[in-house]
């Protein structure tokens, strides 16, 4: 969706015509750390160009993605191969995968080699893929497992460079398909492959095309609107806008005679008139004029209310979430007013993390979604677990979401484990929807979760519980959570609402608009009906700042008001309208007219009926049937479904079907049964489910290269093990020997190749795993888990992944050597570099000194030196004392491979390393520093080809993460260099380090008075960086670094 400048705010918009200035390369010749940075960057660069300039094919079905499947699908769970092999006549820098099942599991590779996998309901995915492909013949094969549901699959292969078009392959008719037995794995004939129609606009759309907040975003924009007067903040105001539409202030015809204060909610009664909370106390009223775009009046009806939060309208009466006041509150119609507040509800507990929005359902009852701050209701009718702690009766801070009858006073929890979720919706299935907030704090943290939209089905528990001051940290993720629907990234929820009401084009009007205070936007989630749930992809609709939005909803005419506000901030309203081409509303719904579509369409509603069908068990005891039916339902591939037929088991008496989950064959329903008999605390014989458990985590970790579905067994079964021995206290440690045998032998897995694990999409492959199975082995005790940690720590690139690591080794006490002990505090010191929340710091000072508690006395001061060494050492070089090297000669690529009588040395290489500075700005392994890229396993997944192209021309593909930036500043200023790493993401000050010969030299800018930015198509270190090598010292320098290997 493309944007433009709003006709309101044109003179004070982003404009990057402003930065269209010279680029000069820097000179020939840099001090010896340039060289190194050319080195490093330009090898890292090699393979993650962006693609977007790149695009040779234009034909129709070339621009556009289509399911494709096999003609006569004889059953689910059937193992289909399709394959399409081509030839690269170019080398290519760059190959990018992208591929998204539809009830189907898949398995992607490229030349033999595993590359990605997707399960039946997954996303669709994306991967860079760090080795680009050689000229000649290569094979792309996929091999699919329908399940139930019109299956299906779409896939797309992007090989590119700067010299060539791009080479594009995609799934369709023209590759071959055979059927695969699962017995055998013998291939029958043939299969007619069939188009099933175009994948809908918005649902394959590149990831970086989406939504994402970088360095340059200002987490304070918000600050902005703290203006004197409205004028101040008019001319302050700047905005970006989707295609056909504008934004424009509405203003009062006259000066209103009413406080207005700052404004955190809205909604609009039946005369099309706004109702406005105020952020201190009091409600007020807004009539607009006929045409919608000014306020002619404003009027108090209510002065007491504090921080109305939540405001909707149930028939004639208006219902107030106030939340400083805490309680739910009904003020009934008096004339053209209303009468005092009746509390409905009153609700205990905090008032930060607290009482939010209220919609009236499609039931007509009342839907109220609280923080983490407010209590959960003791005497409510629960549709969550009964396993649950607060269940027990044990206090927890999560948020939750009530359903309240307003006529009787009756109260439901519906679901939990939310941290702070400000809005929600429902959309015309019935189905409600929220967006919860992250905890910036431990950002960082591989415990940390992104923002994340929410299906709020019934009975989920999300797994969020508020442990602020707790350590150690926890992970509020695990297989036994409901879903969540699709991970937005940094942001500050508030309002969501449904374009339903508005007179948008139909993809608005079944979206979900969704506002984000700090960062000032509107996000439209694009939601895809898939089995009994929805696929999500988000995007930017408005963007602005300051644009501190607190609440939207549309009036009479369709058109969508905003107001802005929260921390006393001045407020303001905006309407959005609709100005491009409308089409007739019969042609709404086009896109669903292919059978594939109408198929899609038709088994999600049956799927939802399905779940809706288990979700009525959950308000009480259930019955024989119900429990038979949730039982066959455990192994449903829809895992909405499946995570509630566990619920209704939960509700049946445990002791009556222990003996039936230890005795089930079936590993789906046996996994899932036995994790909830092991939650009951019920189990009769803990050793036994834990054999059995293992037996499964063995069973589908051996299938991986045949059973499609073993990934969420494997995970259940591990999990279930991990809580089987926090809740067994001490019973499960009979088996504790020969459990750690069998644990042990299965880490670290390794599922996916190498060449995709660099990539953070794949990497969770192996991470998961590895996660539990990390966490197993330190709680048992193993003697060679501690070495082969720190191996996966240096093999690793993603730092949450590797501050895992640590942080699970922080407490073993065995399997030490003085080489690995130096590692980990070395690794431990370099964690600090990383881009992290106000909270990195301490989790790292926490983990360092529980870790330093298993060292012998003795050891402890050398430990802490070399931990004080390296990140001393870690700073940025205040100066490079090398000299500029002689020139040699210019160097091609192929005059120094020419040189293959020539061996490198790899100590030699180590000195050339050091001494030439790039030590400063470059790690590997355990020295050095993050200006520029990682080294420590870059020659794992790179050629030597590739290394030494990409130095010697640096500039033809440029990394996304090291690209240099231009920024033009409010007073005209320019600035170029590169973006620092590491600090807060929320910091308002961006740093910018602009000389790559003096890394020390970064610039601070305040992102309040940048107004606009551009990516450098020039790299920041210079062309001919070999030149001043021997033919020998360039050998032993590509000798240490492929020492890594």
């Amino acid at each position: 969706m493309g944007c433009r400048q709003s006709p309101c705010s044109t003179r004070a918009c982003m404009n990057r015509d402003h930065l269209q200035q010279p680029e000069k390369h820097p000179p020939a010749y840099f001090s010896s750390i340039s060289k190194c940075i050319a080195l490093s960057i330009g090898l890292l660069c090699l393979v993650e160009q962006s693609l977007s300039h790149a695009n040779a094919e234009t034909s129709t079905e070339q621009q556009s993605h289509n399911w494709i499947w096999v003609r006569s699908h004889q059953g689910a769970h059937e193992t289909l191969l399709f394959k399409k092999r081509f030839q690269v006549d170019h080398a290519r820098t760059t190959a990018k995968l992208k591929f998204a099942p539809c009830y189907a599991s898949l398995r992607i590779k490229i030349d033999g080699t595993l590359i990605g996998v997707a399960s039946p309901y997954q996303a669709m995915q994306e991967i860079t893929l760090h080795h680009p492909l050689s000229t000649g013949s290569h094979s792309l094969t996929v091999e699919a497992v329908g399940v139930d549901g019109p299956s299906a699959f779409f896939i797309e292969l992007m090989l590119a460079n700067n010299v060539h078009p791009s080479m594009i392959i995609k799934g369709n008719t023209n590759w071959t398909a055979t059927r695969s037995s699962s017995s055998n794995q013998t291939q029958s004939p043939p299969e007619t492959i069939v188009n099933l129609g175009p994948v809908r606009s918005g649902f394959s759309r590149s990831i970086k095309q989406r939504v994402g907040i970088d360095a340059l975003d200002n987490y304070e924009q918000w600050k902005l609107a703290l203006r004197e007067s409205a004028s101040d903040l008019k001319n302050a105001a700047k905005f970006s806008i989707a295609d056909d539409f504008q934004i424009q202030e509405v203003p009062f015809s006259s000066d209103p005679e009413v406080d207005l204060g700052s404004w955190v909610s809205m909604t609009v009664d039946a005369a099309g008139r706004l109702i406005i909370a105020r952020e201190s106390s009091g409600l007020l009223r807004l009539t607009l004029s006929a045409k919608g775009d000014s306020i002619k009046s404003t009027e108090w009806i209510n002065r007491d209310l504090k921080e109305c939060r939540g405001l909707t309208f149930r028939f004639t009466e208006l219902f107030a979430n106030a939340n400083n006041s805490k309680g739910l509150y009904r003020l009934r119609p008096d004339g053209d007013g209303f009468g005092e507040p009746e509390l409905i509800l009153a609700s205990s507990g905090g008032v930060g993390h607290g009482r939010n929005d209220l919609v009236v359902g499609p039931d007509q009852m009342l839907y109220s979604i609280h923080g983490d701050a407010v209590d959960l209701p003791t005497d409510a009718i629960d549709h969550t677990s009964p396993y649950r702690e607060a269940a027990k009766g044990s206090k927890t801070r999560e948020g939750h979401l009530l359903r309240i009858n307003p006529d009787n006073g009756s109260v439901e929890i519906l679901a939990a484990g939310l941290r702070n979720p400000y809005g929600i919706d429902f959309n015309s299935h019935g189905e409600c929807f929220t967006y919860d907030a992250d905890a910036e704090h431990d950002m960082g943290a591989p415990w940390y979760r992104p923002t994340r939209m929410l299906h709020l089905t019934t009975g989920g528990d999300f797994g969020w519980r508020g442990v602020t001051g707790s350590w150690p940290a926890y992970y509020p993720d695990h297989p036994d959570n409901a879903l969540p629907g699709l991970d937005v990234g940094k942001g500050s929820p508030t309002t969501v609402k449904f374009g339903t009401r508005s007179n948008f084009p139909a993809n608005y009007r079944k979206g979900l608009f969704v506002l984000d205070w700090a960062y000032g936007r509107v996000l439209l989630i694009n939601l895809f009906p898939r089995g009994s749930s929805y696929s999500m992809t988000s995007e930017t609709f408005l963007k602005g700042r300051p644009l501190n939005v607190t609440d939207l909803d549309f009036g009479p005419d369709g058109s969508m008001y905003l107001i802005t506000g929260g921390r006393k901030t001045q407020s303001t309203l905006y309407r959005v309208t609709y100005t491009g081409k409308r089409k007739p509303l019969a042609s709404a719904d086009t896109e669903d007219v292919t059978v594939h579509q109408v198929k899609c369409k038709t088994f999600s509603a049956q799927s939802r009926r399905s779940r809706g069908q288990l979700e009525a068990c959950l308000n009480g005891e259930i019955n024989e049937e119900q429990f038979k039916s949730a039982w066959k339902q455990l192994s449903n591939t829809d895992p909405w479904i499946s995570h509630a037929a566990a619920r209704v088991i939960e509700r049946w008496p445990a002791s009556q079907w222990e003996e039936k989950a230890l005795n089930e064959t079936n590993p789906a329903i046996a996994v899932r049964a036995l994790t909830c008999l092991i939650r009951s605390q019920e189990c009769q014989d803990v050793t036994r489910a834990i054999r059995r458990l293992v037996g499964l985590a063995q069973q589908s970790g051996s299938q991986i290269s045949r059973n499609h579905l073993h990934d969420s067994v494997q995970e259940y079964a591990l999990y279930g093990i991990q809580l089987a021995i926090s809740l067994s206290n001490g019973t499960s440690s009979q088996i504790t020997p020969e459990l750690v045998d069998t644990l042990a032998t299965m880490y670290p897995a390794t599922n996916v190749s190498a060449n995709a694990a660099a990539n953070a999409a794949a990497s969770r492959f192996n991470f998961v795993p590895n996660r539990l199975l990390s966490g197993l082995l330190a709680t048992l005790g193993d003697e060679h888990f501690a070495r082969k940690t720190i191996e996966l720590i240096s093999q690793n690139t993603v730092p949450e992944q590797r501050l895992h690591f640590l942080y699970v080794l922080r407490n073993v006490a065995e399997g030490w050597t003085p080489k690995l002990r130096r590692s980990y505090f070395k690794h431990l010191a370099m964690a600090a570099d990383e881009l992290g929340g106000a909270g990195l710091p301490e989790f790292l000072q926490r983990i360092r000194e529980d870790a330093m508690k298993q060292v012998p006395a003795g050891e402890r001061s050398r430990l802490a030196a070399i931990g004080a060494a390296t990140a001393a050492a870690n700073q940025p070089a205040t100066s490079i004392p090398a000299a500029p090297r002689a020139f040699v000669q210019t160097w091609t690529v192929d005059q120094i491979l020419s040189g293959s009588e020539l061996t490198g040395d790899q100590a030699r290489g180590k000195q050339i390393f050091s001494a030439a500075g790039c030590v400063h700005c470059h790690r590997f392994g355990t020295d050095g520093h993050l200006i520029g890229p990682d080294l420590t396993a870059a020659m794992r997944r790179y050629s030597r080809r590739d290394l030494l192209t990409a130095i010697v021309r640096p500039s033809d593909v440029i990394a996304e993460d090291y690209r240099s930036v231009q920024v033009l500043t409010n007073d005209g200023r320019v600035y170029s260099g590169q973006i620092t790493r590491g600090g807060d993401f929320r910091s308002p000050i961006l740093r910018i380090a602009t000389d790559p010969g003096h890394p020390s030299h970064v610039i601070e800018i305040k992102k309040s008075e940048i107004t606009s930015r551009k990516n450098s198509k020039i790299s920041w270190m210079p062309d001919g960086l070999l030149n001043t090598f021997t033919h020998q010292q360039i050998f032993d320098l590509v000798a240490y670094l492929e020492s890594s290997r």
